[in-house]
């Protein structure tokens, strides 16, 4: 599980590193705005149309939702981003193991995951979090 501090993440996304499953975890929601904004324009570039990204919230909706998401191409063609707000509240997160990968250039997809916290000590979060990017905010 690669854990990164904000400015440490900044370099990756300035290395054209994207990961395709990004937690931003903690309390600050100004650093993570502002991580999820240089992801945005590294993937999308100068873009700034709504039509490139789905907004998902963890308490309505389901794993399957963001996995469509995810696999599906956004109007206008590119990477889809999906960006899931409250993700610790997500039931049966383990299916989001699927999206997972190394970071690439060009990836598949970019699902970013806010949360408040994440339970380390559970064997879910563990699994979620193998290959994933975890960036404390």
């Amino acid at each position: 599980m690669p854990r990164f501090e904000p400015k440490q993440f900044q370099q990756e996304i300035s290395a054209k590193r994207f990961w395709p499953v990004v937690w931003l975890v903690g309390a600050e929601t100004m650093k993570a705005r502002e991580l999820a904004k240089r992801i945005r324009k590294g993937i999308h570039g100068d873009a700034t149309s709504r039509f490139l990204e789905t907004q998902l919230d963890g308490d309505s909706c389901s794993v399957a939702e963001i996995l469509d998401a995810a696999q599906s191409l956004p109007l206008g063609g590119g990477t889809p981003l999906v960006v899931v707000k409250r993700a610790e509240r997500l039931k049966d997160p383990e299916q989001l193991s699927a999206l997972e990968g190394v970071p690439t250039a060009s990836p598949p997809w970019v699902v970013l995951l806010y949360a408040q916290a994440l339970d380390g000590r559970k064997k879910s979060t563990k699994a979620l979090t193998q290959n994933s990017a975890v960036v404390n905010c």
